[in-house]
């Protein structure tokens, strides 16, 4: 009983003429009427039936009507007031009056009134073979009206388009429903059924029940620019979203990526099957969301590429996808010149092992470029980058040849910087003596200015003391530098600039050997140079209890080192009981580097200054001995 009115629809269920308890084909008198008859019931509290309330609630069983009077109830349609008063204002006009027509039954012939009263008895079957077997415009209306409520609606489309694309039957029909004074074109009539349908019940599939049932050409392609907009609405919704989205959010893009290209496939799938691919509305709105991508993926790129190595990769993803959503040429073109400039950038870009310290390396170069030349700026920034350096020479071994390009970036940029402030200097310099012709050529006779008369002027001097301070810091640079890891075709150039500076600086007197301000020992040369308890310790440090790579070994080792330690004590305590010589020898035999090697050095020391003194007074008392013998032999 519940599935025969499964399929009612709203546009039946409160269709205007159904609450008016009227046919279609009423006339406006009957209308009145009827609503005269309601609203009368309406004010004493009561609720007329009508018998086109008859159809809403037949149930077809077996061929016999069964009433239930519950249901009969429910099924009655509420009748107030206000909805007869809204249901005639929508009959009142001529095409919202044909609207609610395509819904509802018409009741114009003998055939009509026989199948009604069948439809009325629940026998469903004999309506339909009724209206069938003729051929006026009421019967495909009221065939097509039950096969709304059964929602067969390719069979519904077939009935209603067959009645509004032939000629005769329309006009019958509108002047049935509006009156002999109206009339109306084919094409605005198909339009305001297309258009019901899509509006009141968009969720089903009219398209390709127009395709395959309906008789006219024009109509598919008006549902299918109507459906057409809705996709390209959606489309143009996200196409805008994404155009203004800007963070620095790698995740936040990604997702917005994402539901790009997941709206992108479903709306341009649906719009596809509406117009076709190669429709002008299916190839703006795909050259539109190429462009947007591309777009988007730069500004992506300009913000996140410093912050994740597979930023590029995903910009590349998105290029090639971008191109594949492209259709006219021209924006092939112009997205493949984008794709294969990403792709360079790619290329470019150093390998993931060593993306992250290179993107320090490179917001270090960005952040000192923008300094003043000065070779206290390189020293700074070489200490600023030996850190980074020694974690990926630890990491992939000194011979990587990545590792190797990012150190000889650092060389490079440090030696650039000192070169440059190095040659206006001196240029500086070269132009002060030239300016006197009493003083020799800089670089003709360096060690001449020392001469009195050379050096009379102050400010000879000071730039002299500059020129010597310069030199100075370029050597200990120079300290720092040998220490980096440089491939072999930039090593000649910073030998060539370095044997040039190092040559005057000799000349001017000027100290060329330095200590290494940076340290650019591996863990693992750290703890291999840890040869003490407390360098042992200091490595610990430096990495960590935890961290440390070599946390056990250097734990171990000062575990023995303190074993022997105490082993050093003992044997110390012992020899320095004694006080002999011999057992500062022994001691410093046994342990050359030990706790107390500098004390017995100092007792064996002590040892040797009097052991001669000992010698001559052993000599002295055998002398006095041999003369004290000799006298009392010969007395």
């Amino acid at each position: 009983m519940a599935n025969t009115y499964k399929g009612l629809k709203s546009l039946v269920i409160n269709n205007p003429f159904r609450i008016l308890g009227v046919y279609t084909n009423a006339s406006n008198r009957e209308i009145v009427s009827s609503r005269g008859r309601i609203e009368a019931f309406v004010k004493v509290g009561k609720s007329p039936i009508f018998k086109t309330d008859s159809i809403a609630i037949g149930i077809d069983e077996g061929n016999q009507l069964i009433y239930n009077d519950k249901r009969r109830a429910l099924l009655i349609p509420p009748r107030s007031l206000e909805n007869i008063t809204e249901a005639s204002n929508y009959i009142s006009d001529p095409r919202s009056k044909l609207k609610f027509a395509f819904f509802w039954y018409s009741n114009v012939s003998k055939e009509d009134e026989c199948a009604l009263n069948c439809l009325i008895e629940g026998n469903k079957q004999n309506a339909i073979g009724i209206w069938i077997s003729c051929t006026n415009f009421s019967a495909l209306l009221n065939l097509g009206t039950v096969a709304f409520t059964e929602e067969n609606v390719f069979d519904f489309v077939g009935y209603i388009s067959n009645l509004i694309h032939n000629d005769e039957l329309r006009e019958e029909f509108v002047s049935s429903t509006c009156g002999k004074e109206f009339s109306i074109s084919e094409r605005e009539l198909a339009h305001i059924f297309i258009d019901t349908l899509l509006n009141e019940e968009p969720d089903i599939d009219w398209l390709s029940a127009f395709r395959e049932r309906g008789v006219n050409a024009e109509d598919d392609e008006y549902i299918e620019n109507i459906l057409a907009q809705r996709p390209i609405r959606i489309l143009e919704t996200e196409i805008e979203k994404l155009s203004h989205f800007n963070s620095k959010d790698i995740k936040a893009w990604r997702n917005a990526f994402s539901q790009m290209q997941f709206v992108a496939v479903k709306q341009l799938t649906l719009l596809k099957d509406y117009v076709g691919q190669n429709h002008s509305k299916y190839i703006l709105i795909a050259d539109k969301i190429a462009e947007q991508l591309i777009e988007s993926s730069q500004l992506y790129h300009r913000i996140c590429h410093l912050s994740e190595y597979d930023v590029t990769t995903d910009c590349v993803k998105l290029a090639e996808t971008a191109l594949e959503y492209a259709c006219s040429s021209l924006v092939k073109d112009n997205i493949r010149t984008a794709v294969e400039e990403i792709k360079r950038i790619k290329g470019k870009i150093p390998p993931k092992r060593i993306f992250n310290s290179a993107l320090l390396i490179n917001k270090k170069i960005a952040e000192y470029s923008s300094k003043v030349e000065k070779v206290e700026t390189a020293l700074r920034f070489i200490g600023e980058c030996a850190p980074t350096l020694v974690k990926l020479k630890d990491e992939l071994g000194t011979h990587d040849q990545e590792y190797i390009k990012l150190s000889t970036k650092v060389a490079e940029f440090a030696l650039n910087m000192t070169i440059g402030y190095f040659n206006k200097e001196m240029k500086a310099f070269d132009l002060l003596i030239r300016c006197r012709p009493q003083l020799p050529s800089l670089y003709q006779d360096f060690p001449s200015l020392y001469q009195d008369n050379v050096m009379s002027s102050p400010e000879v001097k000071q730039a002299f003391v500059d020129i010597k301070n310069l030199l100075f810091d370029c050597c200990q640079l120079f300290a720092n530098l040998d220490l980096l890891d440089v491939s072999k075709d930039w090593e000649p150039r910073y030998l060539r600039n370095k044997t040039a500076i190092v040559k005057d600086a000799k000349e001017l007197e000027v100290n060329t050997i330095h200590k290494p301000t940076i340290d650019m020992r591996t863990e693992q040369e750290i703890f291999s140079e840890a040869q003490t308890i407390v360098q042992l310790q200091e490595y610990l440090s430096k990495y960590g209890q935890v961290k440390a790579k070599f946390y056990k070994h250097a734990s171990d080792k000062i575990t023995a080192l303190r074993k022997e330690e105490e082993k050093d004590h003992k044997y110390w305590n012992w020899v320095n009981q004694n006080k002999k010589y011999k057992g500062y020898k022994s001691y410093l035999a046994k342990y050359p580097k030990g706790l107390h090697a500098d004390e017995a050095k100092v007792e064996i020391k002590k040892k040797d200054e009097i052991a001669p003194l000992k010698e001559f007074l052993y000599a002295v008392l055998l002398i006095i001995s041999l003369v004290g013998i000799l006298f009392v032999l010969f007395t």
